[in-house]
């Protein structure tokens, strides 16, 4: 289904973002550029016409400080487009909608991302403003994602999660071999790291998180492995793999010196990259999710059959 096709405007051609700016002093014009990736022309039309900073029309070279309140008019054709010519639908049934998500669209909104956010997108192309995602992939995992259609069905779905009851399978090339062995520990911000939103696996008696790994392939000089995460922790995956010594491919936050990631952080620009990162993004999909419907009763085993993981990987074999 192209999201261009029959397409429900259900939130306008514009919103305005309103917040206070809480982050070290900077230039305007670069923190625009750096969240929402206005340049050129459309940055200096923002700034002229759709920006308000303390109640005011900024100039250009405006610092922009900590505390400073910020108002900002986002137009939909400001943001990234989808580079996908359609959305793949999975299954669809009454209540919930499984799809494929392409690797390149978060969730939910976030950064550039309003419109083309999968939560909002998906909205518009069905029409149905009650569509709520039931887990998340970050935005470079493609692979299988589920949507409830209605609140009763949020209602009745969403706990399966929590109770951890179901059957998540993924697949990652990896840089290393991480072993047969499942991988568990609780995940907990790497307060030594330089990136802030990192994790790192810490032994415990009661470990929080748990991964079993399943089939490990030689792959060229990589290892496909399959993985099924017995917890829901925030980069489980990435952060385990990367415990034993196999970062995931592509994997920037992970990969082993931290100066990748930093660089990338700063410039916007994975191209200067590739030779250690190998990939554009992080190889990791989710490929099957499966569970006992708890409104039909039906035990369902839902499975992307999209080419792009496959794609992506098989040059390196």
């Amino acid at each position: 289904m192209s999201p261009q096709a029959g397409l429900t405007p259900l939130y306008g051609d514009f919103k305005v973002f309103t917040y206070r700016y809480n982050f070290p002093a900077q230039r305007l014009a670069d923190f625009l550029t750096d969240r929402y990736q206005l340049s050129g022309p459309k940055l200096a039309l923002a700034l002229e016409q759709r920006i308000k900073l303390n109640g005011q029309t900024p100039a250009p070279e405006t610092m922009i400080l900590p505390g400073d309140h910020l108002e900002y008019e986002h137009r939909r054709e400001d943001e990234p487009p989808f580079a996908g010519n359609s959305l793949v639908w999975i299954y669809e049934d009454e209540h919930l909608l499984a799809l494929s998500k392409p690797p390149s669209l978060p969730v939910t909104p976030s950064g550039p991302y309003f419109y083309n956010a999968l939560a909002i997108l998906v909205r518009e192309v069905t029409g149905n403003p009650d569509l709520q995602p039931l887990h998340r992939l970050d935005i470079e995992t493609s692979g299988v994602l589920l949507f409830s259609k209605s609140k009763e069905g949020r209602g009745r779905l969403q706990p399966l999660f929590e109770r951890q009851e179901m059957d998540k399978r993924y697949l990652a090339l990896c840089l290393g071999d991480p072993g047969p062995e499942p991988i568990e520990g609780n995940l907990e911000l790497d307060l030594d790291s330089k990136i802030f939103t990192k994790y790192r696996l810490h032994p415990s008696e009661r470990p929080q998180s748990r991964t079993l790994v399943g089939t490990r392939t030689p792959w060229g000089r990589f290892w496909k492995v399959e993985l099924q995460p017995l917890s829901g922790k925030t980069n489980q995956l990435r952060a385990h793999l990367a415990s034993k010594g196999a970062p995931i491919v592509g994997d920037k936050k992970y990969y082993p010196d931290e100066a990748v990631y930093l660089d990338w952080f700063e410039h916007k620009d994975i191209h200067r990259l590739l030779d250690r990162l190998i990939l554009p993004r992080q190889a990791l999909h989710c490929q099957s999710l499966s569970f006992e419907n708890p409104i039909s009763g039906q035990r369902l085993t839902l499975n992307d059959p999209t080419p792009d993981f496959g794609a992506l990987i098989a040059p390196l074999k």
